[in-house]
This record gives C-alpha cells, structure tokens and sequence, in this order.
C-alpha cells in the first residue's frame, strides 16, 4: 500500500510539472535541434554574430516592431543594449530578419543556437572596435537535426562550410539513451519490476526505441525540414509510449510468472516516459552541449 502510495504522487507530481510548464513541450526534450559555427579569420577580435531568418518568427523569437512595445526583447537596461540597437538599425536585405538575438564573441570563436535556431538564415558579424558590419553573401540551410559549420571571414564576406561533427552526435546519443534508460529503470524498481529478465527487457526496449526515434528525427529534419521534425518529436513521443506499452503488457505478464498485469505495465510505461519527458527538458536546458 506504502509503494501504491508513492506511485501515485510521483505521477501526480509529474502530470503537476507538465501542467505548469506547457510553454517548455514546445522545446525539444531528448534530441535537441541547433547549429553550431566555428569561426575563423577573426582570432584575437571580439565581436557580435547573429543569424538573419527569412521568417519573422521562429519558436520564441521575433522581429523588432517598434509599434508593438511586447516584441522587444531587450532594452536600455541591459548590458548589450547599445549592440542590439546596433542589428535593430542594421538596413536588411529584403526578405531577411533580425530576432533579436545574438551572441558576443571573445575567445572559443564559436557559438551555437540551441533552440529554435533559423532553418535558412544570412551570417551578420558586427565588430565594435571598427563600428562595422560582416554580411555573409550567400544563405544557408540547416542539413541536419544538429547542423555544424566552419565560418571562414573574410573583409566583406563570410562563407561557410559544413562540418558535421559525427562523434558529438554519437557522444550525445549515448548519454541520452544512458539517461533515458536510467530513469526507466529507477522507475521500475519504483513499481517493484525488479527481476532481472525484466529489468534487461526494459533495457533492450529503451535501446531500440531512442534508436529507432532519432534515427526518425534526424532524417525527418534532412528531408522535411527542422521545424517539422521539432513538432513531429512529440507524435514520435507518443508513439514510442505506445509501443512501450503494447510491449510490457504482453511480455510483463509471461517473464513475471503472471505476477504483473497488463494495468500495472501500461500505467508504468506512461510514468516512465513522462518521467523521461520531464528530466529530458531540464536537461536540455542546463546542459544545451548535449541536448
């Protein structure tokens, strides 16, 4: 009765977290869509980089409408105000926009647009020294779920160049089906699914599941698009809660002796992957290099 018990508030506190934060399942929880450019020619400068989107809006960010006082993302308080008035008064070329957001460059000479990056976007580098502004010539477009660039500057131009960083993606993959699993696992023994036949069938499940979900993310994001793929997550989510529970309900009961029912391994399967929904987001959150 005392584990029951425990159970249920660990799912009311769950379901309780969703609730009051539904503006972060617009994030992406596990896979994390970004762009990272390394750039080069500008060693020993510091100077601001932002992306120029074709689209007025992307996720959170927006436009400068002057009109509109709730569009402005900063303001004379802030440190960086004096540079943001600087993109804000930069003469745009037709059918590109500033959203308000850019970076200050100091010493790695790289920077990486975690959320909700621009799909197809301009470089813009502004240094302050020399009150001047770089326009890369030419756009670009997001390949991947995670799409990495080297910038080569140049006077008046920037160009860049994909560089795809196969062992990031496969370090990050592996932390997170390592995270995944062990939330899973933590929440099985939670359930008192505690047998070691059990316990390495939840493994295995999770291994394949992750595989198969960014595997779909990833070419999802190459063929249709990023954003797409960002909303597809959580219908991917969905289903991968589902195979989840079709897959416990009928094994549980056999590898248990009959001691689990198709109740108990459903309702666990639901708490397992909120579980993972949840910590998934704060993680991308607080450790953006991974996620």
């Amino acid at each position: 009765m005392r584990n029951s018990k425990g159970v249920f508030f660990v799912f009311l506190f769950l379901i309780t977290m969703l609730a009051f934060f539904p503006y972060l399942l617009v994030a992406d929880a596990g896979p994390k869509p970004s762009v990272t450019i390394e750039i080069k020619g500008l060693e020993g400068e510091s100077y601001y980089v932002t992306l120029l989107s074709t689209e007025k809006r992307v996720g959170p960010y927006n436009i400068f409408d002057n009109d509109n006082p709730e569009s402005f993302n900063y303001d004379e308080s802030f440190q960086d105000y004096g540079i943001f008035t600087k993109f804000v008064e930069y003469p745009l070329a037709q059918g590109y926009f500033f959203l308000q957001r850019f970076f200050k460059i100091e010493e790695d000479h790289r920077f990486s647009w975690n959320y909700y990056p621009p799909h197809t976007y301009r470089v813009l580098i502004y240094l302050p020294e020399n009150d001047k502004f770089i326009l890369s010539e030419s756009a670009y477009t997001n390949y991947a779920f995670n799409s990495y660039f080297t910038a080569l500057v140049s006077e008046d131009d920037i160009t860049l160049v994909s560089n795809y960083n196969l062992a990031k993606e496969i370090f990050a993959l592996a932390v997170r089906i390592i995270v995944t699993v062990l939330i899973e696992v933590g929440i099985a023994w939670l359930f008192k699914i505690r047998k070691r036949n059990l316990i390495w069938f939840i493994i295995v499940v999770n291994l394949i599941t992750q595989l198969l979900l960014n595997v779909f993310l990833n070419l999802a994001s190459y063929i249709i698009g990023l954003f797409i793929a960002s909303f597809l997550f959580f219908m991917a989510e969905v289903v991968v809660f589902l195979i989840e529970a079709v897959l416990y309900s009928l094994f549980f009961k056999r590898l248990s002796n009959g001691e689990i029912r198709w109740m108990k391994a459903t309702f666990y399967a639901l708490v397992s992957n909120i579980a993972s929904l949840v910590i998934g987001l704060f993680m991308a959150y607080n450790l953006s290099a991974l996620f």
